[in-house]
Parts: C-alpha cells; structure tokens; sequence
C-alpha cells in the first residue's frame, strides 16, 4: 500500500469516527430531551440505561448543562429503585457540574434535602434546602421558592428551633398564590403545633389543609393530631386510608401503632399482636431503605466537607509557596550582605595595598626601586576583575573600578585632554599585557580594528602603538601630585 492511499484510508477513518461521534452526541441529548419532557409530564422517566449512556457519552466542556440533566433524571431512576446511596453519587455529579439551569440546581438540591430530612439529618437538610430556595427564587420560579422555604421550615420544627420555623413559615404564607400550596402550607402548620403541644391548633391547621396533594402527610398529621387528642376512633380511620395509599415506611409504621392504639383499647389481643408484627415488617422495610440512606447521608457530609478541605489544601499551599518565597528571599538578602561585605574587604585590603604602594611611589628614584614597584602593581591588580569592569555599561562604574585598582589612573590620564572612554579601556588592556587578539575578543572588533584603534589611542598620549605598554608602566609609576 502506498503513502498516499495510507493516508487516504486515515483521513476516511477519521471522518467516520468524527461523525458516529456526532450522532452519539445527537441521540445522548436526545435521551435527554425525552426525559426532560416525561418529567414535565408528570410520567415515567427515561429508561435508566439510555439516560447513563447519554451521562457518559456527554461532554462536561460543551453539554454541561444537558450533562447535568442526564445525571439529575439518572439520580431520580436509583431513587425510585430505593438506591439512594447511588442516587446521591449522580445528584453530586450533577451539581460539581455547575448547570446553567438554577431549576435544575434547585431541584439537585430538593433531593439532596429531602434524603437528609428522611433520615432525620435536619441540620443537613437545612442546609440543602436554603441552597434549594436560593436556586428557585434565582430562576423565579415563586411556587418551588415557597415550598424550598416550607421544607425548611420543617426542618427547623425537628430541629426545635421554632421561632425560625415559625419565620419561615410566614415567609412562605406571604409567597403563596396556589390553592393546594396553601392546603400544604397548612398540614406542615399543623405538625408544628403537635411538636408544641397545641393539639387544637394543630388539628384546626390539618382541617385547613384537607386540598393539600401530599395525602399520605395530610392522614398523617390527622392521625397524629386525633391520637393526641385521644380520638383513637379517628385516628385509626386515617391509620386505614395511610395504609392503603402509603409508600413511605415512617407513616406506614405509625399507622400500625395507632392501629394497635386502637386495638389494645378494644382488648383484641389478636389484632394487638397483628398490629405489632406489621409494624416490625415494616420497620424491617424502613431499615432496608435507612442502608442506602445513611451511605447518601455519608456522601452528601464528605461532599459538604469537600470544598473546605480544598480551601484548605489551597490554603496551606498558599502559606508554603509564601514561606518560601520570604525564606528565598531572606537567603538572598544574607547572600548579598555576605558578598557586599567580602567585596567591601577586598576593596579596603586594595585600598591600603594602594596607600603603601603610592607611598613608595613618591620616594622612587632609581630603576631596582621602580621595577620592583611595577612587581607589586602586577601581583596587585586582579586582571579577572579589571576585564570584568570594561563591560559596564555604566561608564562611572567603569572609572571608579579602574581608579580603584590601578591607582587613580582613570583620573590621571585625563591630563590628556582628548582621551576618550575608549581610549581608557585599550590603554587598561595594554596595561594587563594583552595581546590585539585578545583584545579583539574583548571589546567584539576585528584585530584589524584593534590595531588602528591602539594606534589612533597611542598617538594621542604621545606614544607608539608598539612602545604603548612601556609608558603606560612608566604613567602609571610617575609620583601621584
């Protein structure tokens, strides 16, 4: 197979896996869609496998939202299978995904909330249907907003905090604009006046609430407000109709107690000892269902814990790249003080070589004096440091590096009045006994340059460029004035 027809089938495969791609993508926010609609309709919702298929196949970057819904209606599929446990895990995907949609956060956040308040965790709860309420009243949605306060409410009632359930209750009452929201609004009313011990209030409440569309909750408060109320009768009839219609294992179980209430009255062992063995069923049914609840309840705390542990990851990282930057720094600052102090000592030490050499060189007078004179100026000049100093582009830094190691002779050529930086540094390199090779690569010029340089340099002082390195000795021993 040639080159050519190899790329061509590459090209092919491609295009092919882009487009079942695409139309992946197309029928996974098709799957989607569907569910978004039969949830709108009140019915059955999409088949659990298509809707983990359309989660997968979705992309957080470009479906976030669509993702979110995949997860969402996925979730409520576990739920309806009593795994809250695996419920929770696609809610809290849903949520880290951020929608778009606050409906749809609202609604991730309501079931969150309802799980904690079904396990009696209300301090969770409370905090999930504040978020819940948050994302309604976010999106306007009135209604959803009231009820997300209602659940609240309740929550608090649990919790014993009745001035703030009382609160929020009012707040509710004041949104309301729905007759079966109202008729719910009062059933809740009612159990906070049992959790008080108002019986009567809370039995006036319920019968206020009779249009409410939670029936199980509505026979529910009823039983318990005429089992307080010593109204057995009344209270098993409304144990019956939960029995009959009841799915949620707390009321069922209740009911049987009222029943059994009402039995033991009645001194009917049999039904007693009936009523008691339903109940223990049912508790058996409610601790199946507490299982998956309380690993949700484990999942949804760690989720909560979450992002404060990242706050606090990033915190502490934040303080260990601080503290290394400050202890850096500090290294730096004695590293420098440290190298400032030894150039410091060694300019001293040059300084008073200098002081003695100067010295000798006002007393000189004979040629054994002179030469070992120029000995000395040789084993005192750091050639290292004077090549160091001709590439500064300060030229005041330059003067004062080349008057502190070659005793002021910065200073003293300039009797010479057309002598220029440039100058300077050629006569420092003849100085050093620098070869035109040399000082080609030091100053980046041809040796051709270099050598009409040194001459033009030379004439100027009234020297050759051959004869240039002996009278520079010569200068620079001359007796300072």
């Amino acid at each position: 197979m040639s080159f050519k027809s190899f790329s061509i089938l590459i090209i092919v495969s491609l295009f092919l896996c882009s487009c079942t791609m695409v139309n992946d993508h197309a029928a996974a926010l098709r799957t989607v869609a569907e569910a978004d609609s039969l949830d709108r309709q009140g019915v059955l919702y999409a088949d659990t496998l298509l809707l983990r298929d359309a989660a997968d196949m979705l992309s957080p970057y470009f479906h976030r939202t669509e993702k979110a819904k995949a997860l969402y209606y996925l979730g409520r599929n576990y739920s309806m299978a009593n795994l809250d446990a695996t419920a929770v895990d696609c809610y809290i995907a849903a949520d880290r995904l951020k929608p778009k949609d606050s409906q749809l956060r609202g609604r991730l956040n309501g079931n969150m909330a309802y799980i904690c308040a079904q396990q009696k965790r209300d301090s969770l709860a409370v905090i999930f249907f504040d978020r819940c309420a948050r994302f309604y009243k976010e999106c306007g949605d009135s209604i959803k907003y009231a009820y997300a306060l209602l659940n609240k409410s309740y929550s608090y009632v649990v919790l014993q905090n009745f001035e703030e359930a009382d609160n929020l209750w009012k707040e509710s009452a004041s949104i309301a604009n729905n007759e079966l929201f109202i008729s719910q609004l009062w059933v809740y009313r009612a159990y906070y006046h049992n959790c008080l011990g108002e019986y009567d209030l809370s039995l006036e409440s319920v019968n206020k609430g009779q249009k409410s569309p939670d029936k199980s909750y509505l026979y529910w408060q009823y039983a318990m407000s005429h089992y307080y109320l010593g109204n057995t009768d009344s209270s098993a009839y409304y144990a019956e109709k939960i029995i009959q219609i009841s799915s949620n294992a707390a009321h069922v179980m209740d009911a049987y107690f009222f029943l059994g209430q009402k039995a033991e009255r009645d001194e009917d062992i049999k039904k007693v000892a009936y009523y008691a063995d339903k109940r223990n069923d049912w508790e058996y049914i409610a601790r199946q269902g507490n299982n998956q609840r309380i690993l949700a309840i484990s999942k949804i705390e760690q989720y909560l814990k979450n992002p404060y542990d990242k706050m606090l990851i990033y915190a502490g990282l934040f303080i260990a790249g601080l503290l290394i930057i400050v202890v850096t720094f500090f290294l730096l600052f004695v590293f420098y003080r440290r190298k400032h102090r030894k150039v410091s000592q060694h300019k001293d030490n040059i300084l008073s070589e200098q002081d003695l050499i100067i010295r000798q060189l006002h007393q000189s007078a004979t040629d054994s004096q002179r030469e070992r004179l120029l000995a000395s100026i040789k084993e005192h000049v750091n050639k290292d440091d004077l090549l160091h100093s001709l590439h500064w582009k300060d030229e005041k830094q330059m003067i004062v590096d080349i008057n502190l190691y070659m005793f002021g002779f910065a200073d003293r050529i300039h009797k010479y009045p057309n002598v220029t930086i440039e100058n300077i540094r050629i006569y420092v390199l003849c100085l050093l006994n620098c070869s035109q090779k040399e000082m080609a690569q030091y100053l980046h010029k041809s040796e051709k340059s270099i050598k009409n340089i040194k001459a033009r340099a030379a004439k100027k002082i009234g020297s050759t460029s051959a004869e240039l390195h002996r009278f520079l000795l010569d200068f620079i021993c001359e007796p300072i004035d």
